[in-house]
């Protein structure tokens, strides 16, 4: 899988499912990716597609420390945002959520960052995708559901 050096990161979603985040981006080329963290609070597997606490790009799981996913991080970093046509709708459809809502801090403070601007809450949802996946609980999960 060849992961672009550089995205523009169009458009995202945090679901009140768990705390999954999907991103749309475009590589350098124009093609678009979507990129998403699916919630990590509820560990049972109800679906293979979509195993709690792990990253996917294009909907092909990404190995926990692999390259790919180093790559994938390091193109967020330096991603640039634009989000002069939001489609977050399209963006939490796309994430087939499961009922129910999960109120806390961290909505808290995505809620503030709507608040402050697209651009904001676009960020803080790249932030909080980084700093999940280069945690030691995100290696954990995956150690725990043995999908490492």
């Amino acid at each position: 899988m060849r992961i672009p050096e550089s995205f523009v990161i169009e458009d995202g979603a945090y679901a009140m499912d768990g705390g999954s985040i999907a991103l749309n981006v475009r590589d350098p080329e124009g093609k678009k990716h979507h990129i998403v963290l699916w919630q990590h609070l509820f560990t049972e597997q109800s679906n293979p597609d979509k195993i709690p606490g792990r990253l996917y790009f294009d909907k092909i799981l990404i190995p926990v420390r692999a390259s790919v996913e180093s790559q994938i991080l390091a193109a967020l970093r330096e991603a640039r945002l634009d989000t002069v046509n939001l489609e977050s709708e399209e963006v939490e459809g796309k994430l087939e959520l499961n009922p129910g809502v999960i109120v806390g801090d961290d909505i808290k403070e995505y809620m503030s960052k709507i608040d402050e601007s697209p651009n904001a809450a676009l960020a803080h949802l790249v932030r909080q995708l980084i700093e999940y996946v280069e945690s030691a609980d995100y290696i954990e999960l995956a150690r725990l559901l043995n999908t490492d």
